[in-house]
């Protein structure tokens, strides 16, 4: 009877371990998810962070492009044509004496010319035969590269200079 109670104490001792050991077994195996969830998780915030620092770049550069693109366009405005926003020039240069009639072309001296023609007769809207002139409200004004220059001259832009 002796052995027969050293078994029993044996088995219920061997189940008690058996349940220590699961519990135990367990706790490692939650452990364990647990740190493989806390890596997916920050693997995940990291990937996010780039995500979105990749937006802020992009909006970055889509700004920086259309500012270029607007700069652009005010650069060409102006190279192409460089009275942009004089809209005609008898206004602008009879601002200063006060003269502010509209019945027809100014002269660059502030008397109005009703004819539609500069000082040397030449129409309106049209080159002069002085080269390299051309008659634009009134005023003759150098325009080499639309009227061209006269013999023996080369042209610089809008003006000419001699060969």
């Amino acid at each position: 009877m002796v052995e027969r109670g050293r078994n029993q104490f044996s088995f219920k001792f061997k189940e008690e371990l058996k349940k220590e050991i699961k519990e135990e077994v367990k706790q490692e195996l939650l452990i364990e998810l647990r740190k493989e969830d806390f890596k997916k998780d920050i693997v995940e915030d990291v990937e996010k962070k780039k995500e979105n620092l990749n937006r802020k770049y992009i909006k970055v550069i889509i700004w920086l492009v259309l500012a270029v693109l607007v700069i652009d366009a005010i650069v060409l405005i102006f190279y192409f044509n460089p009275n942009v926003f004089k809209t005609s020039g008898w206004i602008v240069n009879n601002n200063n004496n006060g003269n502010n009639n509209n019945n027809g072309n100014n002269n660059g001296n502030g008397n109005i010319n009703l004819n539609g023609k500069c000082s040397d007769g030449t129409l309106e809207n049209t080159c002069s035969k002085n080269k390299p002139y051309f008659c634009s409200g009134g005023e003759l004004i150098e325009a080499g590269y639309n009227c061209g220059c006269p013999e023996g001259y080369i042209r610089n832009f809008q003006s000419c200079i001699e060969d």
